[in-house]
């Protein structure tokens, strides 16, 4: 990784997220919009505890969103990612960070990197 700042380190209103992950959750259909991070991604993969700042929309928020703090595994469980700023592909997918590792790498992941044109 070049950048040696967390680009996504400044929280943002739930109406202008970092990346936007959609999908069946624990709690039914899920929206979680990320709002921010506390590490970088280097940092991120050696900390079992690393969380996100979020706003999440689920069957049982009722249609409204809930602000926290979530450990990232449990944040994304069962999501995709449907939309992401610049700044969230900057970090996340820098060529150095990036690492695809053959035997796990399924042809739904390709197909969700050509949608997000990376």
């Amino acid at each position: 990784m070049t950048a040696t700042k967390n680009l996504l380190g400044k929280s943002r209103p739930q109406d202008k997220p970092y990346a936007v992950f959609k999908g069946h959750g624990p709690f039914g259909e899920t929206e979680m919009r990320l709002l921010k991070t506390y590490q970088r991604p280097d940092k991120e993969k050696t900390n079992k505890y690393a969380r996100w700042f979020i706003a999440v929309k689920t069957d049982m928020t009722y249609g409204s969103f809930e602000l926290g703090d979530s450990y990232i595994s449990e944040a994304t469980y069962g999501l995709t990612l449907t939309w992401a700023d610049p700044l969230y592909k900057e970090q996340y997918w820098d060529s150095n960070y990036t690492k695809v590792d053959t035997e796990t790498f399924t042809q739904e992941d390709a197909d969700l990197l050509q949608q997000l044109g990376l």
